[in-house]
């Protein structure tokens, strides 16, 4: 089986993959990928080819674990197709809360707030 890149990513970065909710959030999906294109680059390779390495590199060492490829197969899959979930909270989604009549995303409480963020109370 030849997986796609991102289905390589999404396998070697494996902790991303949750049984009880098998279906990562879509901006995870992306930070992920994102992540795994940085932390398995080699020099004098393409990221793709140093992926590519890593992966078989990956096998070679621990065996091929059918049910993982198959999570990142379908993940890779939805996230190609931006059919994943979208995270209701993730930091550059909008929130309800506005400053000035400026709408704030959930980054811009953060960045407010720190660690408390407002429950409408």
């Amino acid at each position: 089986m030849n997986p796609s890149i991102n289905a390589i990513a999404l396998y070697l970065c494996s902790w991303l993959r949750d049984p009880q909710n098998p279906t990562p959030f879509l901006e995870k999906a992306r930070e992920t990928v994102s992540d795994a294109r940085e932390t398995f680059t080699r020099r004098g390779m393409t990221i793709d080819d140093s992926l590519r390495t890593s992966y078989e590199e990956r096998i070679t060492e621990h065996g091929l674990d059918q049910e993982l490829l198959a999570w990142a197969t379908r993940t890779a899959t939805a996230l190609d197709s931006s059919s994943l979930p979208s995270d209701p909270e993730h930091r550059d989604t909008l929130s309800p809360h506005s400053y000035r009549g400026f709408r704030l995303t959930y980054g811009d409480l953060e960045e407010i707030y720190g660690a408390d963020l407002p429950d409408g109370s």
